[in-house]
């Protein structure tokens, strides 16, 4: 009983202590309501980063199934799943033959083939082409006719880590000097002229690469009617090394070329026992790539030796090889940059390539590029529109320019071309600023579009023109396919003005005082286009349109072109 008063006690005094405060009864008034943030969602990367411990190991995956009956008021329709048909891709065949005819006479035609040869990836190509026209050109009494006929094969090898080709062709070619001025001469002088010129051309080229290691070669050979010839031999490798975060390639090359014209040049007053030309060079180039920071950068020279045919040391030279690029704002726009410099060897056969109208007499030197620099903007403005846009400067020395040759009234052994009806290599050294853009544009695979603009300002140390090289050149060119079975293309080409010059051989002064006359050569629009309807997958037509806006404009002095000319043609597909 005592202990049951004492407890009862204790719980009054605590109480009483508990109550000592008074109870605050403040009331709390909330002003905003609860709001939970919502973290921004984290964009998923195109390539996400993923942890290799969460695909290397799978782990199995436990089910089981419990069935218990659900009452379901919900019976959805059932569908009937679309057959998605894919579209098959467009066979593709080894061989095609096509042949098309038009105005002027004009005729083309070419096979080829191309055939797998034994296991892997190695296969064979064979290609022969035929292009001539027989019109005359303005009512030209002399003959305006030429053609080309090649053939070409080759043996192609793809490896695993390595490609490489065997290619060998021949090549017969048919032109006419028919650039005479008529005020000099008349019809009748003009038709009994003989100036006609044919070459025939081999080429036999290799060339084998892997990631380390590159060899390539090229013997050429050239001759024509006149008696003249060339032979000219490019070998080439490539070694890269890696030394830690650097790219080290080693490239030694040769060129060598040695040939003999028919005749003396038309400055002469009288042929004479052409000498025969012989050049070797051999080259020697370093370069490193290397990555530091942003810049990706290829740093290097190039050592380069020559050889004339006495033998006489030509001198040794050290020209700059390099290269720079650095993204402005990445994936999208780059700053690029380029220097370079060498020994430029020229060839009759690159004359013949650019200019077929050259005479058999020609001064065939080296030309000394001191150096060549350019730099710009390239990148993409929109995911399929990329551009280049920039500016460049060089400085040639002993650069080959084309100028007409001198009438030669003295010359009656070689009246074919020797009427200023021809061409020569003149040597000059030769200054350049200019710029350049281009733009290219291919929304989908059915449209491409594509412009490029060049415009230069030349010098030269000797005040005389830069002969015939424009100031600028403009090539616009569009293709598109519509309606499954049809394309088209048009390309526009535009070159400025050249100067060229009018001369005749007189006796007893220099070939720089003769009498003469500059010439200035219009400037050029040659538009092409062309239609072609895909009847079947093998078989298809085509029509082409040259020179579109009817012009006999002269790309070089005297010699006008066809007007307008159209073409019709089939082009068979098939598998040889």
């Amino acid at each position: 009983m005592k202990k049951a008063l004492l407890f009862t006690l204790l719980l009054i005094s605590a109480g009483v202590w508990a109550q000592d405060k008074p109870l605050n009864t403040q009331t709390v008034t909330v002003t905003k309501t609860y709001a939970p943030a919502v973290k921004p969602a984290k964009k998923i990367l195109t390539e996400p980063v993923m942890s290799d411990s969460l695909f290397l190991k799978r782990l199995p995956v436990q089910m089981s199934q419990f069935s218990a009956p659900v009452a379901s008021t919900f019976s959805p329709a059932k569908g009937k799943a679309e057959k998605v048909q894919p579209e098959a891709p467009e066979k593709v065949y080894n061989s095609r033959v096509e042949a098309s005819v038009g105005n002027f006479a004009n005729a083309s035609a070419e096979a080829y083939t191309r055939r797998p040869m034994g296991a892997g990836r190695n296969s064979f190509s064979l290609c022969l082409s035929h292009q001539s026209a027989q019109g005359d050109i303005l009512d030209n009494p002399l003959s305006t006719s030429f053609s080309e006929t090649a053939i070409e094969g080759g043996l192609h090898f793809i490896g695993p880590d390595n490609s490489g080709q065997l290619t060998a062709g021949i090549q017969s070619n048919l032109f006419n000097w028919y650039g005479f001025d008529r005020q000099r001469f008349t019809a009748e002088t003009l038709a009994t002229s003989e100036v006609e010129q044919g070459y025939f051309v081999a080429d036999l080229s290799g060339q084998w690469q892997n990631e380390e290691i590159g060899v390539n070669g090229d013997l050429g050979f050239i001759s024509d009617d006149s008696g003249s010839q060339e032979t000219r031999l490019q070998a080439g490798a490539r070694f890269e090394v890696e030394i830690e975060d650097m790219t080290v390639q080693l490239s030694p090359s040769i060129d060598w070329v040695q040939g003999e014209m028919a005749a003396v040049s038309l400055n002469e007053l009288a042929n004479g026992t052409p000498s025969r030309y012989s050049q070797a060079q051999g080259e020697l180039e370093l370069v490193w790539s290397v990555k530091k920071k942003e810049w990706d950068l290829r740093l290097g020279a190039a050592a380069v030796y020559n050889l004339d045919r006495q033998g006489l040391d030509q001198g040794f030279s050290i020209y700059p090889r390099a290269k720079a690029r650095y993204p402005l704002q990445k994936e999208k726009h780059y700053f690029v940059a380029e220097a370079r410099g060498g020994l430029l060897q020229n060839s009759y056969a690159a004359a013949v390539e650019q200019n077929p109208f050259v005479s058999p007499t020609l001064a065939i030197r080296p030309s000394q590029q001191q150096f060549q620099i350019k730099g710009g903007l390239q990148g993409l403005l929109a995911s399929s529109l990329t551009y280049q846009i920039g500016v460049s400067a060089a400085s040639t020395n002993e650069q080959a320019l084309f100028l007409s040759n001198p009438l030669n009234t003295f010359r009656q052994d070689q009246e074919g071309y020797a009427q200023g009806n021809s061409f020569q290599w003149v040597y000059d050294d030769v200054r350049r600023i200019g710029g350049f853009a281009e733009l290219q544009w291919e929304p989908t695979e059915n449209w491409s579009f594509r412009t490029l603009w060049k415009f230069n300002e030349y010098t030269t140390v000797s005040g005389a023109p830069a002969w015939n090289l424009p100031n600028y050149e403009g090539e616009v060119s569009l293709a598109f396919r519509f309606l499954e079975k049809w394309r088209a293309s048009t390309e526009m080409f535009v070159i400025g003005e050249r100067e060229d010059l009018q001369s005749q051989t007189v006796g007893g002064v220099e070939p720089a005082d003769f009498p003469s006359t500059p010439t200035t050569l219009e400037s050029i629009l040659d538009l092409n286009a062309s239609l072609e309807y895909q009847w079947t997958p093998q078989w298809s037509f085509f029509i082409k349109g040259r020179n579109l806006t009817n012009q006999n404009y002269q790309y070089f002095a005297r010699f006008p072109v066809q007007g307008t000319q159209i073409l019709g043609g089939a082009r068979y597909r098939f598998d040889f």
